[in-house]
C-alpha cells in the first residue's frame, strides 16, 4: 500500500499522503480504472510530472471516491465541482492532497535540499532571518518555505510577496509543531495557524488542521 500513512479524517477536513512506489504504467491503469480522463496528461514532458499527476488522482480517489475530475482556475489553482476545497502538492516521490468542506486550504510538501540557503532572502523576511537559531537555521528555513507555499495556495492572492507580505512568527524547531503566520497584502490583513511535520527527507505543512 503506497499510502504513506492512514488518511487523516476529522470533521470537515481530510489529508492524505502518497509515497510513489508504482511505475508509470501501473499508475496509469489505476487512474483510468477509477474513471479519470487520462488523455489530458499528454502535455507533461517529464515522466516524473506525469507520475505525480497520476498519483494525485489515486490519492484523491482514496479521499473521495465519487470525484472523477479536478478542474483548474486560470491561475492554475485546482478546484472540485462539488464545492469541496482542495489543495495539492508533490515533490520527488511524495504527493499530498488536502480537502476541506468549509474553507480554502493549503498544503505543501517539499523534498529537502540544502540549496534553500542560497535563496533564503527571496522568501524569508529580515525578521525571520534574524530569529533563526544558528544551529537549526537550515531546518527552520525549510519549514518557513513550505509554510509560505501552503499559505499562498490557501490565500490565492496573485502577486503575494513571500519575503514581505507573509511572515512566520518565531518558533523552535522540532519534528512536528505549530506555526503562527500573518498575511498583509494591500487591504488584506489576516492571521493563520499551520501545522508542520518533518517526514524523513520531506517537510509537510498544511493550513487546515485535520
Amino acid at each position: 500500500m503506497p499510502l504513506y500513512r492512514p488518511i487523516s479524517f476529522k470533521e470537515n477536513t481530510a489529508l492524505g499522503l502518497w509515497n510513489i512506489e508504482e511505475d508509470y504504467d501501473d499508475l496509469f491503469d489505476k487512474v483510468q480504472y477509477h474513471g479519470f480522463d487520462v488523455s489530458i496528461i499528454s502535455p507533461y514532458k517529464s515522466e516524473l510530472k506525469r507520475i505525480q499527476w497520476l498519483a494525485a488522482r489515486i490519492l484523491l480517489h482514496e479521499l473521495q471516491p465519487n470525484i472523477k475530475k479536478i478542474y483548474y482556475h486560470q491561475s492554475g489553482a485546482p478546484y472540485l465541482e462539488n464545492g469541496t476545497f482542495i489543495s495539492m502538492s508533490h515533490s520527488h516521490k511524495m504527493v499530498a492532497v488536502q480537502l476541506d468542506k468549509l474553507d480554502e486550504t493549503g498544503v505543501d510538501i517539499q523534498y529537502f535540499s540544502q540549496k534553500i540557503m542560497n535563496i533564503k532572502e527571496k522568501f524569508a523576511s529580515k525578521f525571520e532571518l534574524n530569529f533563526l537559531n544558528k544551529h537549526q537555521a537550515l531546518d527552520q528555513l525549510r519549514i518557513i518555505w513550505s509554510a509560505k507555499e501552503a499559505i499562498y495556495k490557501k490565500m490565492k492572492i496573485e502577486g503575494l510577496i513571500f519575503n514581505k507580505e507573509i511572515e512566520i512568527a518565531p518558533f523552535d524547531y522540532g519534528q512536528k509543531g505549530w506555526l503562527e503566520a500573518s498575511v498583509n497584502h494591500k487591504s488584506i490583513h489576516t492571521k493563520l495557524n499551520l501545522k508542520y511535520e518533518i517526514l524523513g527527507d520531506y517537510t509537510l505543512v498544511y493550513t487546515s488542521i485535520p
